[in-house]
This record gives C-alpha cells, sequence and structure tokens, in this order.
C-alpha cells in the first residue's frame, strides 16, 4: 500500500528511522521472508531487518513527491528477500 503526506513541518528523518526499527524490531511479520524448499514454502523469521527509509524531503512540490511515489509502488516485493517492508 503506498501513500504519501504533506508534514506541517520539518520531519525528523532520524526519529522516523528509529521508529521504523522499533516496528520491525517488535513485529516479526516485518522481518519474515519465505523460501522454496524441497518444493514447499519455508518461512524463515530473521533476528534483524534493515529497513529502508525513502527520504524525499528535497521534493519540491507535492505532484513532484506524487510522481516519485508512483514510480516506488511500482516496486516488487520479492518474498525470498527481507526486509519485506519498504518506508
Amino acid at each position: 500500500v503506498a501513500f504519501t503526506f504533506l508534514c506541517a513541518e520539518m520531519m525528523n528523518v532520524d526519529y522516523a528511522l528509529l521508529c521504523l526499527k522499533k516496528l520491525t524490531e517488535w513485529h516479526e511479520v516485518f522481518r519474515t521472508r519465505y523460501c522454496e524448499v524441497d518444493g514447499g514454502v519455508l518461512q524463515v523469521v530473521e533476528e534483524k531487518s534493515p529497513t529502508p527509509l525513502f527520504d524525499h524531503s528535497n521534493t519540491r512540490d507535492r505532484d513532484e513527491a506524487i510522481l516519485l511515489l508512483v514510480d516506488c509502488s511500482r516496486w516488487a516485493f520479492d518474498l525470498r528477500q527481507y526486509p519485506l517492508l519498504k518506508a
């Protein structure tokens, strides 16, 4: 699910990254990937997972931000690799 929002003030990117890191620590669904083993599917929960944060704070206007978001939303998730969270 892709969405965008306009902040009234400058967003603290370091704090947002910390929040996403905590979210992935608390909820193993964000640290889970899936592998094919002997013709079946195996669920693997990783101990830690990187949390990529796409910072578009230098975007000039809302229309440009929406175009970036649409482009990012087209990226496919590979369920064999984590993280399964993009922010």
